[in-house]
């Protein structure tokens, strides 16, 4: 059965190249008082506010980004995505919540080089250990993926006073793979190998489940650059452990992208 994905007008062109694994559920406006009267209440238990108003509600169901995460929750679709530059959509990526018996959702971002899969958890500096170390796992366990902390030794990047203390918070909630890679050998004429840099990370694993890295001293933008440069796929972010499968995604999405982010909704 395909997947039935609720998402946004501006991405039926990128849906369309992947048709076949996917039914897109794109809601328009509607005059269907009870449906509308429906997703207004959905929408107001969800700010938290019941008795709200009703043109807050009837303003919030003109945008699409939450036409859409109001069809998924409505039960019409099976995951949701959005645009990631679309009006709406950080408003609507925040009222996610955490699935029943998870503590926090978490960004996470894939990516796949020369049939090497991974997810790749930004630790933000302001973040709370304990909050971030919940995301951290949350991330891992709802992927079925190895939290995996990787250390770069001996390049110019210092690591974070803070790094220990955030290992040892995660290893409170689960396993914790922790990984030094000495990272001038894996540069070349200032540019970053990532195929090689994830052999080398790979080697050291004992375990084959789908790595979920953490590596604060090593650039996201950098590193995802360095994986499209070298043929390979980047997709994200995705809410990992939230009620609901979603993601996000650029209306230029190439059909690379567009698979690798349907494959990972619908796991």
């Amino acid at each position: 059965m395909a997947l039935r994905l609720a998402s946004v007008e501006t991405l039926r062109a990128p849906l369309q190249l992947a048709a076949a694994t996917a039914q897109a559920v794109i809601p328009a406006e509607t005059r269907d008082a009870r449906l509308n009267e429906r997703w207004q209440r959905i929408w107001r238990e969800r700010r938290g506010s019941p008795g709200g108003l009703q043109q807050d509600a009837a303003a919030a169901l003109a945008q699409p980004a939450w036409r859409a995460l109001l069809a998924a929750l409505d039960r019409r679709a099976d995951a949701l995505l959005l645009e990631e530059s679309a009006p709406g959509t950080a408003e609507v990526w925040a009222a996610l919540e955490p699935a029943p018996g998870v503590r926090a959702c978490a960004d996470v971002w894939f990516g796949e080089l020369a049939g090497q899969g991974f997810g790749w958890f930004d630790w933000a500096a302001a973040t709370p250990l304990s909050l971030a170390a919940d995301q951290f796992i949350a991330a891992a366990h709802s992927l079925a993926g190895l939290p995996v902390w990787v250390e770069s030794i001996g390049g110019r990047a210092h690591p974070r006073a803070s790094g220990p203390a955030f290992q040892d918070t995660v290893r409170q909630r689960g396993p914790l793979a922790c990984i030094e890679i000495y990272s001038p050998l894996y540069y070349s004429e200032g540019r970053l190998q990532p195929l090689a840099w994830l052999q080398k990370l790979r080697s050291q694993l004992t375990k084959s489940a789908l790595p979920i890295l953490c590596a604060p001293q090593l650039p996201r933008a950098e590193f995802a650059a360095a994986v499209t440069a070298a043929g390979g796929v980047w997709s994200g972010p995705f809410r990992a452990g939230a009620e609901l499968p979603a993601a996000q995604m650029p209306a230029s999405a190439n059909p690379a992208r567009v698979t690798l982010t349907l494959r990972r909704l619908s796991a």
